[in-house]
């Protein structure tokens, strides 16, 4: 099992005068730093949110990593104001299987359950989460969704950051739907605010 360090900040204040000069230099500093032993994200999606115009993803092994890539996006993009951030833990279990296609679009947010869910049984708790699973990997809309829950706990303001590329935003919508159905919704408090994302190619 690796823990890579994922780091999620969205910036606003793109302006007709600025035009795409900062996002083509913000490009070649993340290819450049993506070619860096055990990093796995540097993306860079345009914003849906109406106080955002740019989100940057990274995530790598080393914290010192995520600290100079931030530090990096933040100098080319100093005319720009960062609204928000999630820092977190992405423990990788296995080895992702291969995906197909191309997924555009992203999502991001912070996740917290109440205290109650810590208290119930850990055999409870599992069959709880496998319930949630099993609905969105057999919904019908789930078009080879990737899915990445990290963990935030003593490090961020939450306790999770779930993170999602997608290829369609409506098929997403109609997975979480469905989800609301989960018996894992009694237990959370919070799921915003929430990020959503086109690829910049």
């Amino acid at each position: 099992m690796v823990d890579y360090i994922s780091e999620v900040i969205s910036f606003r204040g793109i302006t007709n005068e600025k035009g795409d000069d900062p996002l083509r230099e913000l490009r070649k500093f993340i290819v450049a730093w993506k070619r860096r032993d055990g990093t796995i994200k540097g993306e860079i999606y345009r914003s849906l949110r109406y106080d955002s115009d740019i989100l940057i993803w990274f995530m790598a092994e080393r914290p010192e990593d995520i600290y100079d890539a931030k530090c990096g996006a933040c100098n080319i993009l100093k005319g720009y104001e960062a609204t928000m951030g999630f820092l977190s833990i992405y423990r990788m279990r296995h080895r992702p299987k291969e995906r197909s296609g191309r997924h555009n679009y992203f999502v991001a947010y912070p996740m917290s359950k109440s205290p109650e869910w810590y208290l119930l049984d850990e055999a409870e708790r599992k069959r709880i989460i496998a319930e949630h699973v099993g609905i969105a990997t057999k919904s019908k809309s789930n078009d080879d969704i990737i899915s990445y829950t990290t963990e935030s706990f003593g490090i961020d303001d939450n306790e999770f950051v779930l993170i999602y590329e997608l290829k369609s935003i409506a098929n997403w919508v109609a997975v979480t739907e469905e989800l609301r159905h989960a018996t894992a919704r009694r237990w959370v408090v919070n799921e915003r605010p929430i990020l959503t994302g086109i690829r910049l190619d």
